[in-house]
């Protein structure tokens, strides 16, 4: 449900893959000049879905797992980053709009 009214109907695991794709791309951001360089490389990339950025430092891209190719193929040594299987907690925080990228289009 969102804004009381059902959103959708079925398996958690399908409502997942269907929102998010099938993983999360974690990106631990050291300083805003790293974040506008990994945001630059994935600007138009149709494998990522959707783009957060918690309070703590992080920056989830949800999408294919091809993402994560263009982190390891890029010269940059110096960012911690993991790909990882999708939460129900992913979910929740692609649903609270406070948390996306001010910068960040969704495309879900």
């Amino acid at each position: 449900m969102i804004d009381g009214k059902v959103s959708y109907q079925g398996r958690l695991k399908d409502l997942i893959y269907e929102r998010l794709g099938e993983g999360t791309l974690e990106i631990i951001i050291n300083k805003e000049s790293e974040y506008r360089f990994i945001m630059s490389m994935f600007e138009g990339n149709c494998d990522c879905k959707m783009r957060i950025r918690p309070d703590d430092g992080r920056l989830l891209l949800f999408g294919k797992s091809t993402i994560s190719h263009v982190l390891q193929s890029s010269s940059i040594k110096n960012i911690s980053f993991t790909w990882r299987n999708l939460t129900p907690k992913d979910l929740l925080l692609s649903i609270e709009g406070h948390n996306f990228c001010d910068d960040c289009v969704s495309s879900v």
